[in-house]
């Protein structure tokens, strides 16, 4: 086996496991949040407003590394419980800023306790050297792992521009065909009228 065999496979471990720590954390805080009413992802979106409150729905998106159709769905359920509500931007009224109410920071306040708890706990599995270079590790493959998705998303902006590219002239001869298409249809009075005087006719 080669050496870089072994380090793809050292990888593929690390971010199994990464993924499996992370899921099982997950599941322990959301058995907790339940009692409260909160998802753990409508945790993290109450507290990134808390940070930062008054984001529209694509800094909400950016905060949570996530997607604007996740983000909206987490605002439709906060507003849903009046965790959250939208405004409109001064600036601009096309922008809804979204805004964390004082339920809602209660509801966050509340559940720190059980979640500080937990860490807790977790802190005397491993001695605290061991997690500072854990740390350190997982800091390299996130870094890494966040250019790679900046990098594709770059890729895909630049297909999406070129294939965009002539796209203009292509619609105008579309409408030009259209407009041509309709010019050689008769006008619908003229077409009743027509149909009218057939009747006429055969009376």
């Amino acid at each position: 086996m080669t050496g870089g065999t072994v380090m793809s496979d050292q990888s593929k471990n690390i971010l199994g496991l990464v993924y499996g720590v992370s899921t099982r954390a997950r599941r322990v805080i959301e058995t907790g949040l339940r009692e409260r009413g909160l998802t753990f992802a409508q945790l993290g979106a109450l507290k990134a407003l808390i940070e930062k409150n008054g984001m529209s729905q694509a800094e909400l998106a950016a905060a949570l590394d996530t997607d604007s159709t996740t983000a909206m769905v987490l605002r439709t359920s906060l507003e849903k419980k009046n965790l959250v509500k939208r405004s409109s931007d001064p600036g601009d009224g096309r922008i809804k800023r979204i805004e964390i109410t004082e339920l809602g920071r209660s509801k966050v306040k509340a559940s720190e306790p059980g979640i500080e708890a937990f860490y807790k706990k977790c802190d005397s599995v491993a001695a605290e050297a061991d997690i500072k270079k854990a740390t350190l590790v997982l800091q390299k493959y996130f870094d890494y792992i966040g250019e790679t998705l900046k990098g594709m998303a770059e890729e895909k902006a630049g297909a999406g521009a070129k294939r965009h590219v002539g796209r203009p002239a292509k619609a105008e001869g579309k409408t030009a065909a259209k407009k041509a298409v309709r010019a050689k249809k008769p006008a619908a009075p003229k077409a009743k009228a027509a149909k009218a005087a057939r009747k006429a006719r055969k009376n």
